[in-house]
């Protein structure tokens, strides 16, 4: 079982260029599959302290060594030491799982090709019987989807000809070139419903876009929140310099907030505009609210 909690990371390179790109992207694959490791734990109902031990770096290829070594678990399991191997263990097969979904699933079209993925995590929980009450449930669709494109993301560093490859028991899979996702493709693929609501804001700037082509940075209720302004007549005014708006401003005017619901009635994401832009508000003296923390 020590040897089936092992997995291999191989960056195969192309000589030339910049060498940094490569354990760029190996640092990051490996903080990336970190974070993967505690949604999937989730389907076992654990909350674990799961860390990464590099066991050796090879030559030719940068080939990265490594095991899961699950530091805490919680104080009521007495199912012995055996239970931990077999928790990593889960934890590479499933990883493994996800990764060879990602690397068959050219594109993400709808709920089902998660479900399929879902389904298989759970599958591999009850083949193990990790629980004594086999009671599993899907990990969070967001934060599984999130992690697979933090993985992908990961590999951008990496030329053209360079591949990235996953290796342990059950098999090989290819990390780089898989399924790409956006956080739009997310909230597309998943969001069931979209329940708008409009009100009156003061919404005080952190940063303001310049360019036209972004958010801006404004604080709402106490939090920075990037926002698109879509008052196309007051941004062609604020781009011609006919108005200005400097951080520590505020804006009044009517924000719309777009929140999305999954088909489990989960929040997916939350996105919001300032349709209307009333007035400026320009920052008032040199007090202590001018050099507020955003």
């Amino acid at each position: 079982m020590e040897e089936e909690s092992q997995f291999e990371i191989i960056i195969d390179f192309e000589k030339g260029g910049n060498p940094n790109r490569v354990f760029k992207s190996m640092t990051e694959i490996i903080d990336s599959f970190q974070t993967l490791d505690s949604t999937l734990s989730e389907v076992v109902g654990l909350k674990v302290e799961n860390s990464l031990i590099l066991e050796g770096i090879e030559k030719g290829s940068l080939k990265t060594i490594i095991r899961n070594l699950l530091q805490d678990l919680p104080d009521e399991d007495l199912r012995g030491a055996n239970f931990k191997r077999i928790i990593g263990y889960y934890l590479v097969r499933t990883k493994y799982a996800v990764l060879r979904w990602s690397e068959e699933t050219p594109k993400l079209v709808s709920p089902d090709q998660v479900s399929a993925l879902e389904r298989e995590l759970i599958g591999i929980a009850e083949e193990l019987e990790i629980n004594q009450i086999p009671a599993y449930r899907p990990p969070d669709r967001v934060k599984l989807l999130t992690n697979i494109s933090s993985i992908q993301k990961a590999t951008n560093y990496l030329s053209e000809n360079d591949s990235v490859y996953f290796v342990c028991k059950e098999g090989t899979s290819k990390v780089s070139g898989g399924i790409e996702i956006s956080d739009k493709i997310v909230e597309d693929v998943l969001t069931k419903e979209v329940l708008v609501g409009r009100s009156t804001a003061i919404l005080k700037v952190k940063k303001p876009d310049y360019l036209g082509t972004s958010k801006w940075a404004l604080k709402l209720e106490g939090h920075a929140v990037d926002i698109s302004i879509t008052d196309q007549d007051w941004l062609q005014k604020f781009q011609n310099k006919e108005v200005s708006v400097q951080p520590g401003d505020s804006i009044r005017g009517t924000l719309v907030r777009f929140v999305s619901y999954g088909h489990n009635s989960d929040v997916i994401g939350i996105r919001y505009e300032l349709d209307s832009v009333d007035e400026v508000i320009e920052a008032q003296g040199f007090g202590q609210s001018n050099f507020e923390t955003f």
